[in-house]
């Protein structure tokens, strides 16, 4: 992600990811990072928004879609039940 980024000379804050915060989580990185690192801002404008998805042998999409006021809700983050279980033994 940062060599597209660079090779097309877009600021870093054009190029949200959630992989700091939440590692790889497949198909479901594109979802977690408008919630995590967009959702203030798609509440406020209207924006447009593209979503590149890259894969494993090569496979790849991509989504333009035009949001505005848009209600995203919070992360809710769960407990790991067997590691929230392992401090009780």
């Amino acid at each position: 992600l940062n060599l597209i980024q660079r090779i097309l000379k877009l600021p870093k804050e054009k190029v949200p990811t959630c992989l700091d915060e939440f590692g790889n989580t497949s198909s479901a990185s594109i979802p977690m990072t408008i919630v995590s690192r967009l959702s203030e801002k798609l509440n406020r404008n209207k924006k447009d928004i593209t979503c590149c998805g890259y894969g494993v042998g090569l496979s790849w999409a991509t989504l333009n879609m035009q949001v505005s006021n848009i209600k995203i809700p919070k992360v809710i983050f769960m407990a790991n039940e067997e590691k929230d279980m392992n401090h009780l033994a």
